[in-house]
């Protein structure tokens, strides 16, 4: 099996650290907030994010399930939603 698949369907963050939507082991943000803004950093500075979050923007349109399991999947499905809603704004 190829090291390098994934299910486009699942994102988790804060555990998984392999997971492009999930902070490195040191970072500390605490709050939404904070992890906000950790994501559009992330989707601004690199394509892995951003393209993850397009898969489950896709994904989302075309009325599959996603599978968010992490503490911060309220922010991470508004971040989705947003990618649906608009091109030039990611979140």
């Amino acid at each position: 099996m190829c090291q390098y698949a994934f299910d486009a369907y699942c994102l988790d963050n804060p555990g998984n650290h392999s997971s492009p939507s999930s902070p490195s082991p040191n970072w500390h943000g605490g709050d939404e907030n904070a992890y906000l803004r950790w994501l559009r950093e992330q989707v601004q500075s690199g394509p892995e994010l951003r393209q993850r979050l397009k898969i489950a923007a896709r994904a989302r349109c075309l009325g599959r399930m996603l599978k968010l399991t992490d503490p911060y999947s309220v922010v991470l499905r508004v971040a989705i939603n947003n990618l649906n809603k608009t091109k030039r704004k990611y979140l």
